[in-house]
């Protein structure tokens, strides 16, 4: 999908962070935008934002945790412009937590938000895109994704959930000429980090900015590229872990 000009892009988690960066990457290459989000003010803010880059941007309060409200949405998106050509699932939460002090809550939250909210979300599109026989659709992995980390089992599990859902509908959706993505990046600056448990986190420091990841996701859309993980060094990470498990394992006992 080389040329962006007038297709239409769904963006979930679009308020802030790399749903927002993305969108706003969206809305300058001639997207028509169409932004989702469950908190209305900061919707309403990214809203009035990215109408300075394009006249075309729609705001939708929507819990992509509930299929109903992901329907409702799309069938409104779908009977204005018809189609769906671009599916960004950005939506997600991460609580930092051993694995015995995660409550039942909190990781129901986080599955429910990443992982069926990404499920829901493709569940509704993809009949418009296998009726017009194209489309994109690019899920936010994580680095969590392919390596699984101490203190974030729970957003790990989603997040390889994530990986391996875009990895089957890779196969199952080609034939479509469906296009599927998975974005793995590392830690990026986004409110990711406002919930209370990341407060004592040391790696805060080494964040990259929501702008850069969404312009890798503009290049991974018009590249038909499926996976993309971010920035290097975490690439070099992920294949290390494969390569030498051993060495790796040494790691992260050491930082325990």
């Amino acid at each position: 999908m080389e040329n962006l000009k007038d297709k239409v892009a769904v963006i979930t988690g679009a308020s802030s962070g790399i749903g927002k960066a993305t969108a706003i990457e969206l809305a300058k290459e001639g997207c028509k935008v169409i932004l989702i989000s469950r908190t209305k003010q900061k919707l309403l803010d990214a809203f009035n934002e990215i109408k300075t880059f394009t006249e075309d941007v729609t705001a939708v309060v929507c819990d992509v945790r509930n299929y109903d409200s992901v329907e409702k949405a799309v069938l409104a998106i779908i009977k204005k412009y018809n189609q769906i050509d671009i599916l960004i699932n950005s939506a997600g939460i991460a609580i930092r937590r051993s694995f015995k002090n995660t409550s039942l809550d909190e990781a129901k939250d986080m599955i429910d938000t990443n992982l069926f909210g990404t499920i829901n979300c493709i569940k509704t599109v993809i009949p418009n895109m296998i009726k017009n026989n194209t489309g994109a659709i690019v899920n936010i992995g994580s680095i969590a994704g392919l390596i699984a980390l101490p203190d974030l089992s729970i957003y790990s599990a989603s997040k390889f959930a994530i990986v391996g859902l875009s990895q089957a509908l890779y196969y199952e959706l080609k034939k479509y000429n469906i296009q599927i993505s998975v974005i793995n990046p590392s830690a990026t600056n986004t409110n990711i980090f406002s919930n209370e448990s990341w407060q004592n986190d040391k790696d805060n420091t080494k964040l990259m900015e929501p702008e850069f990841v969404a312009m890798e996701i503009i290049k991974a859309i018009k590249k038909k590229k499926f996976s993309v993980v971010l920035p290097f060094s975490a690439r070099l990470k992920a294949s290390g872990k494969n390569i030498f498990p051993g060495i790796y394992d040494w790691y992260l006992s050491k930082r325990r």
